[in-house]
């Protein structure tokens, strides 16, 4: 598994990539564009995932289309979550 510092030294080996601290957690962006990002779960977010809630560090990440995410999703669904908001809970969409 990838660890924080893998993450930060595979985002920072791309052109123009500079790291920034959003929420007291590492992001990364392109020319200002945020792509990847440490992503707690909030409170909200435990409640609505329950038991299914990962106890380990979240990758948040930018992909370029509807098209790609649910690939992803399709491809590895014990990985690759969408968190969904409606009325300020969040639901692992699959």
């Amino acid at each position: 598994m990838a660890t924080w510092d893998d993450v930060r030294r595979i985002a920072l080996a791309l052109p123009e990539t500079d790291e920034y601290s959003s929420r007291d957690t590492p992001s990364w962006r392109v020319k200002a564009k945020g792509f990847v990002w440490e992503r707690p779960l909030r409170r909200s977010d435990i409640e609505a995932l329950g038991a299914a809630a990962p106890d380990g560090p979240i990758l948040g990440a930018r992909v370029v289309d509807e098209g790609v995410k649910h690939a992803l999703i399709a491809d590895d669904p014990e990985v690759f979550c969408v968190p969904r908001r409606r009325r300020a809970r969040s639901k692992c969409h699959r």
